[in-house]
């Protein structure tokens, strides 16, 4: 009968949507946790990013803006500083080190994440 076949699909419905009146499974530590991570990283990113896109477009150092880039990018591009040179790029000799930075950032939050997911499976 019709009126069957919209009970079923109603019940259905039902399962798949949640209970209004029941509260939200609150999230994990271990989300949370992964979620700050990210967001660190991504402003890690941010910051190199943009220094590498100034010295790429020659910016004068005297300017603020250049120099709050500068302050802010320094603790994670200074170990990087002067690690290579290269005749051929010497036009970018700058931006090699920052590059290297933002390779090596990318590398330990993939490491910090896996260790994350690693721990996470013990927790439960």
């Amino acid at each position: 009968m019709p009126g069957d076949k919209n009970r079923e699909r109603d019940e259905e419905e039902r399962v798949h949507e949640p209970e209004a009146g029941r509260p939200r499974k609150p999230r994990g530590i271990v989300a949370v946790v992964g979620q700050a991570i990210d967001y660190a990283f991504y402003l890690i990113y941010t910051i190199v990013g943009v220094r590498i896109l100034l010295e790429v477009l020659g910016t004068g150092e005297e300017t603020e803006f250049r120099q709050l880039v500068d302050t802010l990018s320094g603790p994670f591009v200074s170990p990087f500083q002067g690690l290579t040179f290269d005749p051929w790029v010497e036009p970018y000799q700058d931006v090699v080190p920052f590059l290297i930075a933002l390779l090596v950032w990318m590398l330990v939050h993939g490491a910090l994440k896996g260790l994350l997911r690693l721990l996470s499976g013990r927790l439960r």
